[in-house]
């Protein structure tokens, strides 16, 4: 269970009224630039392609611990993705956005990766490379559940959506802050607040 799933329980949001409010007590409880994945400082810090992509697929902080998200993937599949990702760590290097980048370790993950894995380990190689979501927000696990509520769907969206379709409140927030927000406050989050 996440810190804002929590926080929903406790009623800590009940005072929140409008997505403006959402928007604030977010970007109070969660500063700016604050990484939530340890594994992104660990991949940006590797000396080279290979190294970044090993270190992306493991899920481990550099204190070695494997991040909470990385610990229900199947080993086999993570060294499968892993070799995948490193046979094509040419075109990986070229990606000029994350996208790109996103779309190619899609195209190579095996069964039992699932969008939540593509999605951390596009994150960590993209801070190696220097890309990150700029026009897209993407739609997994958490954040995936935060849209439908917020939205009152029931049907999948695409895997990412434009951050222009997204109503002018949350379009403050960079792509990778709304889908923070998305999954933090997916269990809160409902049409009601965009009224």
């Amino acid at each position: 269970m996440n810190e804002g799933t929590r926080a929903t329980a406790r009623g800590e949001f009940d005072h929140l009224q409008t997505l403006a409010d959402v928007v604030k007590s977010f970007c109070e409880r969660y500063p700016s630039g604050a990484e939530y994945d340890p594994v992104v400082a660990h991949a940006r810090s590797a000396g080279e392609i290979r190294e970044a992509i090993r270190r992306a697929t493991a899920g481990r902080g550099t204190d070695g611990k494997m991040f909470a998200m990385d610990r229900r993937i199947d080993p086999n599949a993570r060294e499968v993705l892993t070799e995948a990702l490193i046979d094509i760590r040419e075109d990986i290097r070229r990606a000029i956005d994350f996208e790109g980048l996103f779309d190619l370790v899609e195209a190579v993950a095996p069964r039992r990766i699932g969008d939540l894995t593509i999605y951390n380990v596009s994150m960590r190689i993209g801070a190696y490379l220097g890309v990150v979501p700029v026009r897209y927000v993407y739609l997994h696990a958490g954040p995936l559940r935060g849209w439908k509520r917020l939205f009152g769907s029931k049907g999948n969206p695409p895997k990412r959506l434009p951050l222009a379709s997204f109503p002018p409140e949350l379009r403050e927030l960079s792509p990778v802050l709304v889908e923070d927000l998305l999954c933090e406050y997916r269990d809160f989050l409902h049409p009601g607040l965009m009224k």
